[in-house]
């Protein structure tokens, strides 16, 4: 039996910063096909770029973590990965393994796709990409630049703001799905939690805060730029912890979305992001002071043999590694670009066309390949793991994870890094259904649960370093 619990941690040295990314009104800004007008018309909330820096010693290499209010990385932003190598380059460089830009999903923002910038206020994508590229170059190196001591400390919870959104459509005769809240669903409704802390006064620096729901609160009658509910989860952590950066890291959503979603009224975003916040700050508020456990520490004779258990300190772990993997995801057969092309042609709705449009990129990236070599991150932070991959996963990737893997504190990231090719990952008994996250994606049968092997092989390797690890923590 266990005598001591202890929370995932890693100390080191830590650093972050924020920027303000949010583009000028008039911008270009639809996602969904039903969007009319498609340019914004202002802003709900800003859109915040967040940079998180850590290191095992103070002169080392970091590895960077960015997280971006935006829907992905997009064809005009092919390689935000690269901007953070290049603005370090002078100074602190990093390996491209060593960075993970991570987008929150929000549907309203602007996709930064070069087909669009001949549409309404497209122009204004090019002097916008200017923008965001300086600004989260000057939060990288003011992050790397302030690495001080720091702890942080993982805890879980959960929250009921995500719902499955595959729902047999009601009015259907041939068994089609349609993307919305399905009551009978069972979503995952992990919450996982982490605390940075700065050793010199157990002050909070940041949190982070890992949860799968599609950033879906705003639909097309919204026409203003927004974080979506990521804004107001953010504004609700950080008014109870002095104002340390909130990062939002979105998990494996491929089917969670909220129950009230694609409204016009950025109040019910601010709701949603309220719900997720105080959800956050609950985990927050049950962990122990950093680097303490708790364990048994008498059994007091009473009225009943009571069992104390008490906190006491002990040396956090120091490990910090990156790997980046690769797996050959299995490709359906996609229409060639003629058919696509005399199909845009003959479309003769918005709808249509947006779905057409975004077949179109897929089969000219991927051709007549029948596999495509799709990466992913794994990091090991101390007692934490943190997986990012540049596609849109269903849940199941992260609870296949953390169930093999109970020990450890898991975040998973759904849309990191890579814009090659972004599908959707599903689970292979889903493969004959009438459901968008199928018919969208470029991605056959069994590409989620390869994706799922390959990063618990990789996950177990990192998970051995400990016994090294230990050495060289005692020799710091």
């Amino acid at each position: 039996m266990l005598n001591s619990v202890r929370p995932a941690t890693f100390r080191g040295y830590a650093g972050v910063a924020s920027r303000d990314i949010t583009p000028p009104t008039g911008i270009y800004s639809a996602i969904y096909g039903a969007a009319d007008p498609v340019a914004s018309l202002g802003t709900h909330r800003p859109l915040v770029a967040t940079v998180l820096a850590l290191r095992t010693q103070r002169d080392e290499s970091a590895m960077v973590l960015v997280a971006l209010d935006h829907t992905e990385v997009s064809e005009l932003t092919p390689d935000i990965a690269g901007w953070v190598i290049d603005a370090l380059a002078d100074t602190s460089p990093v390996v491209r393994e060593n960075v993970m830009v991570v987008c929150s999903h929000t549907h309203s923002a602007p996709p930064l796709i070069s087909r669009l910038r001949n549409r309404p206020g497209g122009d204004l994508f090019e002097p916008y990409v200017g923008q965001l590229s300086h600004a989260i170059a000057d939060a990288v190196r003011e992050a790397v630049a302030g690495t001080v001591p720091a702890t942080i400390t993982w805890g879980a919870g959960g929250c009921d703001l995500a719902t499955n959104r595959d729902l047999p459509d009601p009015n259907s005769t041939t068994g089609r799905y349609v993307c919305g809240y399905n009551p009978d669903g069972e979503p995952d409704d992990t919450l996982v939690v982490a605390r940075v802390t700065s050793d010199e006064n157990d002050e909070i620096m940041a949190t982070l805060v890992n949860y799968a729901c599609h950033a879906t609160s705003l639909g097309w009658d919204n026409y203003l730029v927004s974080p979506d509910f990521v804004g107001a989860m953010r504004e609700t952590v950080e008014a109870s912890t002095d104002g340390a950066p909130s990062i939002f890291l979105q998990g494996a959503s491929g089917e969670l979305a909220p129950a009230h979603q694609y409204s016009g009224d950025p109040a019910v975003a601010d709701g949603h992001g309220r719900q997720l916040g105080f959800a956050a700050l609950a985990v927050l508020a049950g962990m122990l002071k950093p680097g303490h456990e708790l364990w048994l520490s008498e059994i007091v004779e009473s009225g009943a043999p009571l069992a104390v258990w008490s906190p006491r300190p002990f040396d956090p772990d120091r490990t910090l590694v990156a790997e980046e993997i690769c797996s050959a995801l299995p490709l359906i057969e996609l229409p060639t670009s003629d058919a696509l092309a005399d199909a845009l042609a003959r479309s003769d709705s918005g709808w249509e066309a947006t779905r057409i449009l975004r077949k179109q990129a897929i089969a000219e990236t991927l051709g007549s390949k029948r596999f495509h070599e799709t990466p992913a991150w794994v990091w090991r932070i101390g007692g934490a793991i943190l997986v990012g991959h540049p596609n849109e996963a269903y849940s199941n990737l992260q609870t296949s994870l953390r169930a093999a893997f109970p020990d450890a504190a898991v975040m998973v990231m759904n849309l990191v890094n890579d814009s090659d090719v972004v599908g959707y990952l599903w689970p292979r008994e889903l493969a004959d259904l009438d459901l968008y996250q199928i018919w969208q994606s470029p991605f056959g049968a069994g590409s989620l649960e390869l994706l799922i092997d390959t990063c618990e092989t990789a996950i177990a390797s990192l998970l051995k370093l400990t016994e090294v690890t230990e050495v060289t923590a005692a020799s710091l």
